[in-house]
């Protein structure tokens, strides 16, 4: 029995580049009269799927070299917001803070929660601030996309769906339903160790199936002008005065 866990990949530990034997000594007894087995290896991606320590650790590694001020997912993002000071005559003081993703679709000006990162309270002080309080270090922010990327595949059926007579309620049921089959599919198919697991994904909202459809239904607008219009021809990079 020992030999075979021995020449199971999982049964091997990786140890840290950082640490030395000594750091190692109590755990795995380096040092004393017993001798323990080393095993080098190349970390490939072959090795990482027979190994799911390997893997494992390459998560937990990644994770502690994460900086908070490369943040930027479709939840939440680093970046400075706005906080004014009550007792100061509202002075305003731009603070490092995580802005999470507004709730908002399809309207002209949202709303962001943001937690200060320094903060005297135990937990995050928190508020609600508009757009121009908000100032995200990163210039693409992934909080500002109007749909999520993990929603997207979803949500491009629902002017399909929509076009077929199925109400906006039941088509957000329908997506939602979809998207946990998709994640449960996903989340059976790892091999079980635990910490693999993907993280599932937030549901579909009703102003997300919205959004949705008054995105296509401008596009179809669009579409309906006469092709060489000025409308169609419009460069991204010109305004609306250089036409004239």
């Amino acid at each position: 029995m020992y030999r075979i866990e021995e020449q199971d990949p999982s049964s091997w530990q990786p140890l840290d580049s950082i640490c030395t034997f000594m750091h190692y000594s109590n755990i795995y007894s380096f040092g004393r009269s017993v001798a323990q087995r080393l095993r080098v290896v190349d970390s490939t991606e072959q090795y990482k799927l027979k190994n799911n320590r390997l893997r494992q650790f390459e998560r937990e590694q990644k994770k502690l070299n994460e900086r908070l001020v490369e943040l930027n997912t479709p939840s939440k993002c680093f970046g400075y917001a706005k906080f004014q000071h009550p007792s100061d005559a509202s002075s305003a003081e731009w603070r490092p803070a995580i802005i999470d993703r507004s709730e908002q679709v399809g309207t002209s000006k949202r709303s962001y929660k943001v937690s200060y990162v320094f903060s005297k309270q135990i937990a995050r002080y928190q508020e609600e601030l508009d757009e121009d309080s908000i100032l995200p270090v990163v210039s693409d922010p992934k909080i500002k996309d109007s749909i999520r990327g993990e929603h997207k595949e979803f949500l491009a059926r629902a002017k399909i769906l929509k076009d077929q007579g199925i109400s906006e309620s039941e088509i957000v049921r329908q997506l939602n339903a979809e998207l946990k089959k998709t994640w449960e599919k996903a989340r059976d198919s790892e091999d079980g160790d635990g910490a693999a697991l993907p993280t599932q994904p937030p549901t579909i909202t009703l102003a997300d199936v919205q959004e949705a459809i008054r995105s296509k239904d401008d596009d179809a607008t669009l579409g309906t002008f006469p092709a060489g219009s000025t409308l169609a021809t419009l460069s991204p990079t010109m305004s609306p005065a250089s036409t004239r």
